[in-house]
């Protein structure tokens, strides 16, 4: 019952008041202190602590600490809520602001945990780099982080499927046996010993682990400990050790051709002193490029771990060290003596086949900044500066990390601008929370406002006093919040950590403490001034006034013509349309121009959430209609007198639930926009992927300069998928034609020339949209036979909707009308001109880039026989770049496994280097990962929303009950029934929460499908939207089982107390 004692107008009495108002210093210690010299030392030093003690400031403080004890639930409220503002503005911010590190998993699963990395250009005399020379070049801190590597592909065996009888690390018999002439072979000798090993193809990656190490390249590498390899041995892969029932210890065997892998290095020692050796009465050559050297099972890995791309399947690793002292001692024996000897006295470091970096500490700090243009900036200075150190004229350079951030750059605009949204609507909701706290406490206090204003306070003084009281827990709220948010940081990003692999740092930045410390603050204070004015517009008499109620449900406003002051909100909202409409007339053009597009971001999110407060502004008109309905809809069963009771109540408490509802209804829409978002993003991660792959399944060749896959190939693979049942069709699509003549570009263009576009051309199969995606085939017209016109015209091709709009196509006209002209090479060939007959457009197709709107390098679709016409080839010559296979519903993981099995053999049967089959699995590895961490950003931003509204309802509902303290014990004394109080509490918690929870979920339905909309026009993806029904009514029921608990505890011990004292 103590903390109803807060009202009561005998807690303070006149003395006390009279105290903190006389704060001058009596007239006779003025007088001592007007003759120093007359006064003993202690006397002046007694008088100086009680001037100091007697003080305005002292009083106050006194005063303040004892309303403080004598209202310590209000206290308790106001010092919570501020711990909860600090907590989750500087936690969600923080976390907000290390949002990138999604995309930086998502890069390093991707293409490995490598910031910079040089090879030899194709076009060089070279092909491999020194090392040694580079690390004598570049001795600075920033660019000494450096690491030679081989990565290439081997063929691999395993020691079990040959012949027991023979030693695995004598060399002899791989390459010479006796009685038999196999030393002439291909494959040597090897396959008479193992005639049933199976050949696999594996990823050999031979690196220096200490320096890769101190790179801290391989972070979950590092975490497993797994140590260094020792010569001979070797780790493998998991996805290895099962396909060749590989335990640690077993040897296996890898086959690798000397003049490939070692390139320059095998062309200097090998074939400049190579011997050709003849056996008698034989002139064939002996060749010694093929080497068979086994190797020791030492440990097995799972996954990447930093090392390898997330696309490899069948990663093994070596150490650099010990690599070509343990293959030099496996060469052919046939091979001169010279040569080996010149091998084992190589240092590798000399002759790598390539060379990485990473940026030095704290290196992930340069990723997460949520400007791609930033993060671009900062990579290729870093590489530039390299480069002019090593020379750069016969090098390839790559970003292989910035590279693939290029990818979601799109989606992180989106995703940073939802980000952006959800800190802001946070801030919102915590000042809101903060004001109608700080507006309770004042008006509270309007009996002690009274007797101070009756005794003579100056407005200064009185705001001096309220200020004082707020310090008094706003001050330690802020420090305690800040621990508990560095507290909660620190575990956060420990989880981060174990979930991405990335070290984030763990202590708080300065711009979201500064957020937090200005709401927390200047809020607080801020907030006493316009209730103060509220509360000196009562009269003196008013607010002395204890036998009436504060709660008035009648409110009559008086304005004089007369008056010069000037409405507040009139201010804001005149204030807030000026911003508007030069950041739109201004900024939003001036953002446009300098592709500033984090300034467009800021544009973006003022606009969003000025639509968000007008929808919500537009919603409060209808909050108290919608009450009184949804009170006639749930409670038409309760007594006529309840009813006229709650209605009253609800009238009554309309002005202090006001800003209770709108902070629910803004909650909420918060909630189901987040989880739209969420919807989203996810959707966009998925669907980038699945446009750029087209199927589930593919069968890529890589880019072979203008060679032919060969049709017999082809015709297997056809073959092959024909049997398959999981298979329901396959289609073909050639590479770009461009790829394939120098990369000279290939240009589309008007008969007239005036107008040209690089495009990229390609030639598709018949059925190819049947197989692939249809969810992305949108042509821009209902003409359902564009791949029957497009075989049909031998001049056919398909364009983006783009170039309709550009080129002025007309396709009613004749075919002459309408004809556009392609300019290039075909093939290596002299450059000439291409008369071809748009008979289509397309605003979306998978794995090609059309649009309606303005994009570089669009494809152009031609059939596959225009294809080969327009480079004079042969069916059988044809490029082909993908084969891509239509799976049947429904198919489980493992049938997807076995057809990938199988596809894979048959490419190994046929020795079809070249080929490598690509899973839709392994690509959404990476999308998996970012989705998942956006759901614990977006679920800790959920849970902080409606903890900061259930905490508000729940304090507008205790100030409700204690503000009717009399009513309740007039009506206690009439004779009204308990249960029947009890009842109208509970009702109007539950009819307001309901109210602004269907009020919230139109609004975060509105906001969520204007951003789907927005995010359609940035990826171009077939986004459909979606409402989270299950959420809905969750969060639904979560509220009213808050409003129950909210006003059930304090009317319950409201009727605890006797009718007596409650009057």
């Amino acid at each position: 019952m103590e903390d109803y004692d807060d009202d009561d107008p005998q807690e303070y009495t006149q003395n006390e008041s009279q105290e903190l108002i006389d704060s001058k210093i009596p007239e006779e210690r003025v007088s001592l202190l007007d003759h120093p010299d007359h006064i003993p030392p202690r006397f002046v030093e007694a008088s100086l602590w009680s001037s100091f003690t007697s003080s305005f400031w002292i009083r106050s403080l006194r005063f303040t600490l004892r309303d403080t004890r004598k209202s310590k639930t209000n206290c308790c409220l106001g010092f919570l809520s501020c711990v909860v503002v600090v907590f989750v503005v500087t936690l969600i911010s923080t976390a907000i602001d290390k949002s990138p590190v999604i995309f930086l998993t998502m890069a390093e699963l991707e293409e490995a945990e490598v910031d910079f990395r040089i090879e030899v250009a194709s076009y060089s005399n070279n092909t491999l780099l020194n090392h040694t020379l580079v690390n004598d070049i570049l001795t600075d801190a920033t660019h000494r982080l450096h690491s030679p590597r081989y990565d290439k592909s081997v063929v691999i065996f395993s020691a079990k499927q040959c012949n027991a009888s023979y030693d695995p690390f004598d060399p002899q018999w791989k390459y010479v046996l006796s009685g038999n002439n196999c030393t002439f072979s291909k494959d040597n000798c090897f396959p008479i010993v193992c005639p049933d090993a199976v050949a696999n193809e594996g990823d050999l990656l031979v690196a220096d682990s200490d320096r890769e190490d101190a790179m801290d390249l391989g972070r979950n590498w590092i975490d497993e400990k797994l140590g260094i390899p020792k010569l001979g041995e070797i780790f493998v892969m998991d996805t290895v050790a099962k396909d060749l029932h590989l335990d640690i210890g077993d040897v296996m065997y890898i086959r690798l051709n000397g003049s490939q892998f070692f390139e320059g290095l095998w062309q200097q020692i090998v074939v400049s002193k190579r011997k050709q050796f003849q056996l008698e009465n034989s002139t064939d050559e002996i060749s010694v490029d093929f080497i068979y050297f086994p190797v020791t099972v030492s440990k097995i890995f799972v996954g990447n771990l930093g090392k390898f791309s997330v696309y490899t399947t069948a990663g093994l690793y070596m150490e650099y060290s010990t690599f070509l002292p343990h293959v030099s001692r496996h060469f052919n024996p046939n091979m001169s003596r010279d040569s080996q000897l010149e091998f084992n006295n190589t240092s590798l470091y000399q002759y790598a086949s390539q060379i990485v970096w990473n940026l030095p500490d704290p290196r992930v700090e340069v990723y997460i900044d949520s400007s791609y243009d930033s993060i671009s900036e900062k990579l290729i200075g870093f590489s530039s500066d390299i480069l002019y150190r090593i020379g750069f004229i016969d090098l390839r350079p790559e970003l292989p990390i910035l590279q693939s951030m290029a990818q979601t750059a799109p989606i992180g605009v989106i995703l940073g601008l939802l980000l952006n949204v959800i800190v802001s609507i946070l801030c919102i909701l915590s000042i809101m929370m903060i004001y109608s706290l700080m507006s309770i406490n004042i008006q509270r206090k309007s009996f002690d406002i009274g007797i101070l204003r009756s005794l003579g306070i100056s407005l200064p003084r009185l705001i001096y006093t309220l200020l004082i009281q707020s310090s008094l827990y706003v001050i330690p709220a802020w420090i305690f919040g800040l621990v508990a948010a560095q507290g909660a940081l620190m575990g956060g990003a420990a989880f981060l950590k174990h979930v991405t692999h990335v070290p984030l740092g763990n202590t708080l930045g300065i711009e979201p403490v500064l957020l937090a410390t200005v709401i927390v603050i200047v809020v607080p204070l801020g907030s006493t001034f316009l209730p103060v004015r509220d509360v000196l517009g009562i009269s003196v008499m008013d607010a002395l006034d204890t036998r009436r109620s504060k709660t008035k449900a009648v409110a009559i406003t008086i304005e004089r013509s007369s008056s010069t002051r000037i409405p507040g909100h009139i201010i804001f909202l005149g204030a807030g349309g000026g911003i508007f409409g030069f950041s739109i007339f201004y900024i939003f053009p001036l953002s446009l121009l300098n592709q500033n597009f984090d300034l467009l971001g800021s544009i973006l999110i003022f606009i969003l959430i000025g639509f968000m407060l007008g929808l919500l502004m537009l919603a409060s008109n209808f909050q108290l209609g919608l009450e009184r309905l949804i009170a006639f809809l749930f409670l038409f069963w309760e007594s006529q007198t309840i009813r006229n009771l709650l209605r009253k109540n609800m009238v009554a408490h309309r002005s202090r639930n006001r800003v209770t509802s709108l902070s629910f209804s803004l909650a909420v829409s918060f909630v189901i926009f987040l989880f739209v978002m969420y919807d989203l993003q996810t959707k966009n991660f998925l669907y980038q992927q699945q446009r750029n792959a087209g199927s589930f399944l593919r069968v890529n060749i890589r880019s072979i300069a203008g060679k032919s896959v060969g049709i017999p190939i082809a015709t297997e693979l056809e073959q092959l998928c024909d049997k398959l049942e999981n298979i329901q069709g396959y289609a073909w699509m050639t590479h770009p034609a461009n790829t394939l003549t120098n990369d000279d570009v290939i240009e589309l263009m008007t008969r007239g020339k005036l107008i040209s576009q690089e495009v990229e051309l390609y030639g598709i199969s018949k059925n190819f949209f049947e197989v692939a995606f249809q969810e992305f085939y949108i042509p821009s017209t209902s003409n359902s036979n564009l791949m029957e016109d497009l075989y049909n015209n031998p001049h056919g091709v398909l364009l983006g909707s783009y170039y309709e709009s550009l080129y002025a196509v007309d396709q009613s006209r004749d075919e002459g009308d309408s004809a556009l002209l392609l300019y290039g090479p075909f093939f290596n060939q002299t450059k000439a001109y291409e008369r071809v007959i748009p008979v289509g457009f397309l605003d979306s197709a998978p794995v090609f880039l059309m649009s309606e709107y303005p994009k570089e390098d669009q494809a152009v679709l031609v059939s596959l026989p225009h294809y080969a016409a327009l480079g004079n080839l042969t069916q059988d010559e044809i490029p082909f770049g993908s084969m891509l296979l239509k799976l049947k519903d429904e198919v489980s993981d493992s049938e997807i496994d076995d057809v990938k099995r199988q596809l894979e053999n048959l490419i190994y049967e046929k020795q079809q280097r070249s080929m490598y089959v690509w899973d839709y699995r392994s690509a959404t590895i990476r999308a998996k990962v970012g989705t998942q961490i956006m759901f614990y950003i977006f679920a800790l931003a959920i849970v902080i929303a409606m903890a900061i509204c259930i905490f508000q309802l729940v304090s507008c509902m205790y100030t409700n009950i204690a503000e009717q303290k009399m009513e309740i014990g007039v009506l206690r004394v009439l004779g009204f029934p308990p249960g029947g109080l009890r009842r109208v509490y509970v009702y109007e918690a539950f009819v307001m929460v309901t109210t602004s929870s269907l009020l919230g979920t139109i609004l975060g339905t509105a906001m969520a499908w204007t951003m789907i909309l927005q995010s359609r026009l940035w990826s171009q993806f077939p986004i459909t939207p979606s409402f989270p029904w299950a959420l809905t009514l969750v969060m639904l029921g979560t509220s009213v089982i808050a409003a129950f608990i909210a006003s059930w505890r304090p009317i319950t011990r409201m009727l605890k107390m006797e009718a007596v004292e409650l009057l």
